[in-house]
């Protein structure tokens, strides 16, 4: 897997897809792939975060620091991983 370049692109409220991408990052580094992990941009109201308090910590505390996917990201990445909760429907 060297020289490849991969991209794992994540939503996470809570931290559990988080921890997934974490996981197939360091699968794919030992493998001698170029990692990064990024998000997708926040939509949720701060008032619907702050009133579940796992998501609040993880947002104040992990997902504030996660960089936000852009097209420069995509055009770089030789492949994909996607990481989203269930409840959009995959």
């Amino acid at each position: 897997m060297s020289n490849v370049n991969l991209a794992i692109i994540l939503y996470s409220s809570t931290g559990t897809n988080y921890q997934l991408a974490q996981w197939a990052a360091e699968g794919a580094k030992e493998a001698g792939a170029e990692v990064k992990i990024l998000t997708v941009p926040e939509f949720a109201p701060q008032s619907v975060i702050d009133s579940n308090p796992a998501w609040k910590n993880f947002y104040e505390e992990v997902g504030v620091c996660i960089p936000t996917v852009s097209l420069g990201d995509l055009e770089w990445a030789d492949a994909i991983i996607f990481s989203v909760p269930t409840r959009f429907g995959n």
